[in-house]
């Protein structure tokens, strides 16, 4: 027979998987949302708008942007965000480690590298397709006119920068 303290921590166990299972779908607009989001809306009022990406209470400033394509990546608690500002493209990794850090690495000249364009700051004319990442996708295709496509590890763009910010940034050192 299953001890009272077993049965307890086995639907512990169960809850904590069922839980992070719900973390890689969608919520509905009446729940509350812990992965990342965007929004274009002034800071002031009747002043311009900026581009604000939120991950849980953070959130960091793109400034002023004509368009944006955002693509939550609830499964790596990530967003990718692609703006075009005048003729320029550029896309931006932000992550955030569910506590109170949040990160921004711009990732332009490695989409731009792996479609044999070198390591530019721009990234017209590509396209990015992140299929469904509400699913978990971890990969997006880049597609390039008459150049071919290539694939983006998303996944592991997220491991690296947290590695290197967890060797830039010890804990406990400010």
């Amino acid at each position: 027979m299953m001890s009272a303290s077993l049965r307890r921590m086995s639907k512990v166990i169960v809850a904590g998987l069922m839980l992070s299972a719900a973390s890689v779908y969608a919520q509905s607009p009446e729940e509350k949302s812990e992965s990342c989001e965007a929004a274009n809306a002034p800071i002031e009022e009747d002043g311009p708008d900026y581009l604000q990406v939120t991950c849980g209470q953070m959130a960091v400033m793109l400034g002023q942007v004509e368009s944006y394509e955002f693509t939550p990546l609830p499964a790596l608690d990530a967003g990718i965000v692609v703006i075009e500002f005048g003729e320029v493209r550029r896309a931006w990794l932000i992550t955030h480690d569910g506590g109170s850090d949040i990160a921004l690495e711009e990732i332009t000249g490695t989409i731009a590298s792996l479609v044999g364009r070198g390591e530019r700051r721009d990234i017209t004319g590509l396209e990015l397709d992140f299929g469904e990442p509400i699913r978990g996708r971890t990969t997006a295709v880049i597609r390039s006119k008459g150049a071919g496509s290539a694939s983006l590890d998303v996944s592991g763009l997220v491991k690296r920068s947290r590695a290197l910010r967890a060797n830039a940034y010890p804990r406990g050192v400010n």
